[in-house]
């Protein structure tokens, strides 16, 4: 962590920001996996013991606890520490209606990808679905 409570993006990063500022360059992704010990007794997902394990780990990379501003005048974008960090924003979670097919699955995840969210509010997200009638997680 830098000394300054800030840290400037490099060039090619701010670049990248302003380009996706007029066109979107965000990818995502989805994973299906087994629920396995993190299955609760209802067929869902402990989506707590994720939250949980993912908090334990952030002191490891703090970029994943910052947020990007912009210096005034300058309009420069810098990463700043986020005083209104909430691992909840970051780790999600939501459940499919019956029958909790792929269907389902890929039409929840278009949904979330049209977010109309920036660039500048939506790092770092991900996330996990709950299939009623599976126990599967994607992110």
């Amino acid at each position: 962590m830098p000394e300054n409570a800030y840290d400037r993006l490099s060039f090619l990063d701010n670049s990248f920001l302003m380009i996706e500022t007029t066109s979107p360059m965000h990818v995502a992704a989805t994973a299906t996996c087994e629920a396995g010990p993190l299955q609760t007794a209802d067929g869902g997902i402990d989506i707590d013991k994720i939250r949980g394990y993912v908090a334990s780990r952030l002191h490891l990379v703090p970029r994943y606890r910052q947020r990007l501003a912009l210096v005034p005048i300058e309009n420069h974008a810098v990463w700043v520490d986020d005083e209104h960090f909430n691992i909840d924003y970051h780790v999600g979670h939501i459940s499919l209606p019956k029958p909790g097919d792929q269907q389902q699955l890929k039409a929840s995840r278009r949904a979330s990808s049209r977010s109309t969210s920036t660039a500048r509010n939506r790092c770092g997200r991900s996330g996990s679905s709950k299939a009623s009638r599976t126990l599967r997680t994607s992110s």
